[in-house]
């Protein structure tokens, strides 16, 4: 079991990188995929992401259905490919045991799973997408925002219960700074940037619903003041809103007995919000691993602590060279799942996201 994080009275919550075999991506998946589930004494899954190339979507949702049948996970498809001419990246897997979860579906989708962990109810949202792919992607972007407050609000959460957030944007190049005023306006009427602004990724990936954009995301609503969230700024970066991205840096969710630091997305920008080595991926690459070494050391954590975490790039070719430095760079391989997803700006090629967690 790898990335567990205990939340007391034997709840336990994991996350789990499977990638696949050179020589037989899809079976040697689905049967590790398989063991995984069922081999850890039967844990419940929250959410299955899947990275691959756009070609794999349809044998990989018919080899996961025949592996869950009529299961309510939530699951997403992006494209993702691991290395040039395409294939599976891999799976992450979002795992509970010890405690009862319940689904959350909307329109008769299953769109999220729910936990109660030490009077803290969790709601993991995933595969979330608008109803209408063929609308304008700013259209898109608030019916999927709203689609995610529904689901929340089925569990007495709001928007202002977000922890984290995920939005793979096709084409990201060409609208992301409409998404952001979209995401921005919402977030204002809906009172967000009054207190915790959720940590974020948003990268580039087309999805399985043919859509702009798919969603997933962490929110919580705590019974006491036993689970609490706080922002946790970059001390190597200047704040995201000072350049229109509404999102914190990184979060930190402190429980009984653990931490949890959720770093953001995170990709070569220097203190003034500008992008630092154009061109230089391996030099981007740098700044960026020091980076959120700087935002995990700012709370007493380190690489050695990360139980989960995606590399972007922008080109495929970039991919060895980053796997090849991993131990190096101190980075945990089997944790890290590295994949092709454009930056939201032409001149970024490479960004970082990891979790990780400490026990008190």
């Amino acid at each position: 079991m790898t990335g567990a994080i205990t939340h007391g009275n034997g709840v336990q919550e994991w996350f789990h990188t499977l990638r696949p075999n050179p020589d037989d991506p899809f079976n040697s998946l689905l049967a590790r995929l398989q063991k995984t589930i069922f081999g850890e004494g039967w844990p419940q899954v929250l959410e299955v992401r899947v990275m691959g190339s756009s070609d794999t979507f349809k044998k990989m949702r018919e080899g996961l259905g025949d592996l869950m049948g009529s299961s309510d996970w939530p699951i997403s498809l992006v494209d993702g490919s691991p290395a040039p001419g395409g294939g599976l990246a891999g799976i992450q897997l979002h795992l509970l045991k010890g405690a009862p979860v319940e689904t959350v579906r909307l329109d008769g989708d299953v769109v999220g799973r729910v936990f109660q962990a030490n009077g803290t109810r969790f709601c993991v949202l995933g595969g979330i997408a608008p109803f209408d792919p063929l609308a304008h992607p700013v259209d898109q972007t608030l019916n999927t925002l709203l689609r995610i407050e529904e689901a929340l609000a089925t569990q007495g959460m709001d928007l202002k219960s977000l922890v984290r957030t995920w939005f793979f944007l096709d084409h990201i190049l060409g609208w992301y700074g409409q998404f952001n005023k979209v995401r921005s306006q919402l977030f204002r009427e809906r009172g967000v940037f009054e207190g915790f602004v959720p940590a974020s990724t948003g990268i580039g990936g087309r999805n399985h619903m043919g859509s702009a954009l798919l969603a997933s995301a962490l929110a919580m609503k705590p019974k006491g003041a036993e689970t609490t969230v706080q922002e946790v700024s970059s001390p190597l970066q200047c704040p995201a809103g000072d350049y229109g991205s509404s999102f914190s840096r990184a979060a930190e969710l402190s429980g009984p007995g653990f931490r949890r630091v959720l770093v953001s997305g995170t990709a070569s920008i220097d203190p003034k919000g500008e992008t630092a080595h154009q061109g230089k991926v391996e030099d981007q690459m740098a700044l960026t691993v020091k980076v959120v070494s700087e935002i995990l050391a700012s709370r007493g954590m380190g690489y050695q602590d990360v139980v989960r975490g995606n590399a972007y790039f922008r080109d495929t070719g970039a991919v060895e060279a980053f796997e090849s430095s991993l131990e190096g760079l101190g980075l945990p391989r089997e944790k890290i799942l590295a994949s092709r997803n454009p930056v939201c700006r032409a001149d970024l090629l490479f960004e970082l996201e990891v979790d990780a967690v400490t026990t008190d």
